[in-house]
């Protein structure tokens, strides 16, 4: 049996967007979306095809319908390629919520800690082109020593996805050598669901484990899910996937797998991957169980 740890499916965010797509097609004739609506090859078809919508090309021509910006945000020029289309900003609630918040910050140095050219990074700093950004994949205190911060007011805005660990060293960072008067949060519903895996494993033999994160290879918190607990677990083993052939059960076996859910796969996939891998291990464990009868 494949076990199931923290929350299923798709976070707030994405279920919104989800709506505002649904909105959109309800509304227009012809829908067309800037970017992937998440960073899911898998569900982006499936939405695509159940709301007659499709991804822009340079070629589109866009008037008389609708524009939907993707879950991460947009820069506002964007808006602006689009004059004789309808808007519709899928961008998720929290993000919004740092938009507004951030602009209220006053007169602070303000770090921004992401992956270079990530939708949301793209987005951020075409709206705050003054803030100071470090790439989260690179060396962050080299990467903040070359801004000589020391003293200087600072504040600190995560993309929602980055890595827990790498979050942390940036904020001691900050909190030692500046005058840190705000650090955002990571995604709270990310930050549940990486506690919950690295949780599950705590006092337990890492390496008679096998962790399956349902999502997308392209996913920044199915990726940071998968790392942190193999960080944090030398021994433990695991993978990314949305289909069962995607792993080798033979190499996998006799290990136990567990599964848990990027919040950019829905409920719906992440079931439908158990029960698929439960499936196929029946079949592997088939033949031995007769073997051993005989």
């Amino acid at each position: 049996m494949i076990e199931l740890i923290g929350d299923l499916g798709f976070c707030y965010g994405v279920n919104h967007a989800i709506e505002t797509l649904s909105k959109a097609a309800e509304e227009n004739h012809s829908v067309f979306l800037t970017h992937p609506l998440l960073h899911n090859k898998k569900e982006n078809e499936s939405l695509l095809r159940k709301n007659h919508a499709s991804v822009l090309s340079p070629e589109t021509d866009t008037a008389n319908g609708a524009v939907v910006f993707s879950a991460h945000g947009h820069a506002p020029d964007e808006e602006k390629e689009y004059p004789h289309a309808r808007l519709y900003d899928a961008t998720c609630p929290l993000i919004l919520r740092r938009y507004e918040a951030i602009s209220k910050a006053g007169d602070l140095a303000i770090v921004f800690l992401g992956k270079r050219g990530h939708q949301e990074t793209v987005a951020f700093m075409g709206r705050f082109p003054d803030f100071l950004f470090v790439d989260c994949r690179g060396d962050i205190e080299k990467q903040l020593d070359a801004m000589k911060l020391e003293g200087k007011r600072t504040g600190l805005v995560p993309q929602t996805t980055v890595g827990k660990s790498v979050y942390d060293r940036c904020l001691v960072y900050l909190k030692a050598k500046t005058d840190l008067r705000f650090a955002l949060p990571i995604c709270p519903i990310y930050e549940k669901r990486h506690n919950d895996v690295l949780t599950y494993f705590a006092g337990k033999n890492p390496s008679q484990y096998y962790l399956v994160v349902c999502g997308d290879l392209s996913s920044s918190n199915a990726n940071e899910l998968l790392t942190s607990a193999l960080v944090s677990y030398p021994g433990l083993d695991g993978t990314i996937a949305m289909e069962a052939s995607d792993i080798n059960l033979a190499d996998v076996a006799p290990r136990q797998i567990v599964l848990c859910s990027s919040t950019s796969a829905s409920r719906k996939s992440v079931l439908r991957l158990k029960a698929e891998l439960e499936k196929k291990q029946k079949k592997i464990n088939k033949p031995q169980a007769s073997l051993s009868e005989s």
